[in-house]
This record gives structure tokens, sequence and C-alpha cells, in this order.
């Protein structure tokens, strides 16, 4: 202990004399374990708390068998098979999309993911905070409003429970956070944001289109 002592008087005494080491050494450290927090956080919700769904075995993903290769499946023929579909209780459909967030301070790529309005049902998932997608949000025109990723509230909003009902900025089009889901949900990987699904009347007719 006496010999520890000894240690940290010195090293105390070095760092006094070189202040300009000690903040360079202060704030490598602060971003090395910044950094390390952030890896840690997202590796806990992904990899040692994975999405929770109530009966995981009864969830598919289903696609489209096309000229020996398998495909997103068009607007047309996913809703003939919500018509049409006995094996089935429900069926959701999502696609990924690269945005911009403005206006909540700097610029930023986010990852989002347009979902039908039953999306988040169809996983059994309810939201942490508010609320998750309704019908009506899903009417072209109306689908001004957003839901986020647990990892992305913490991270850029700071876990503020007042961002319920505040606006954001996503590829310079207004959206209403309107919920926050679960910790537990990831799926799909490296989403931040939720926005609804609004196709219109030609694209849910559209048999040809696999994106």
């Amino acid at each position: 202990m006496h010999t520890m002592l000894q240690d940290l008087r010195f090293a105390t005494r070095q760092l006094l004399k070189s202040p300009g080491f000690t903040v360079a050494s202060v704030l490598t450290l602060t971003i090395g374990i910044g950094a390390n927090t952030a890896l840690f956080s997202s590796m806990d919700a992904v990899v040692m708390h994975p999405v929770v769904v109530p009966q995981l075995d009864r969830v598919m993903a289903v696609s489209e068998e096309q000229d020996g290769g398998y495909h997103w499946v068009t607007l047309g023929n996913y809703e003939d098979w919500g018509r049409q579909s006995r094996s089935f209780e429900q069926m959701a459909v999502f696609a990924q999309v690269d945005m911009s967030l403005t206006g909540a301070g700097d610029a930023a790529h986010v990852e989002a993911a347009r979902t039908s309005a039953n999306f988040f049902g169809v996983l059994q998932t309810p939201a942490f905070l508010g609320r998750t997608f309704l019908p009506s949000d899903t009417q072209p025109g109306s689908d001004g409003v957003a839901v986020l990723n647990y990892g992305f509230w913490l991270r850029e909003f700071s876990a503020n429970p007042n961002l319920l009902g505040q606006k954001i900025e996503l590829n310079k089009h207004t959206y209403t956070v309107v919920g926050v889901l679960p910790k537990t949900m990831q799926y799909p990987p490296a989403i931040d944001i939720f926005v609804p699904f609004a196709p219109t009347p030609q694209q849910l007719e559209n048999r040809s289109d696999h994106d």
C-alpha cells in the first residue's frame, strides 16, 4: 500500500508538470470509455438480450420465388396474400431505407424502416413509450409520424421522455415522434427509426417491382 501511494504521488506530480499532456490523456480516456460504452450497449441489446417476441417459432418471413431465386414480395402479391391466405393470422411488410435526420443538432444518417401499421402487432411488440402505428397512419398524406428504436432514443435524445409529440425532420419532411420501442426490440437489425409505409393505390397494384 505504501508503494502504491508513492507511485500515485509521483504520477500526480508528473501530470501537474505537463498540463497539456494531462488534458490530452483525459480526453483520450474519455473518448475510449465512451466508445466502449456505446459498443457494449449495442452488443448488450442485440446479442446478450436478443429480440423478445412471444411465440417466435410461429413468426415467419416469406418471399417470392422467381427465376430460380428468392426475391422481396411485390406489393400487389403481398396484398393478394393478405386477403387470400388461410395459413397466417396476419401479414405485415417493411422496407429498409436510408434517411437523413435534421433539425436535432448536426445532420445525421439514420437507418429507417417503413412498415405497415400491423408490423409491431405481428411481432407482438407494444411501445415502451407512447404508441406504435395506427391504420390511419399508413394513409398517404397522414404518415408523418415516427417510432424510435430504444438505442437511438438513448443515443440521440438522451432518453428524453418528453420527446413524444415533438417533431423531427427526416429527408426534409416533418415527422412527429409518437413512440419508443422497448430495449429488446432489435428487428430488423440496426434500424434507428420506424416510419409508416403509406403506398399509393398504384403501388399496391404493382406486381413487377421487388424493392
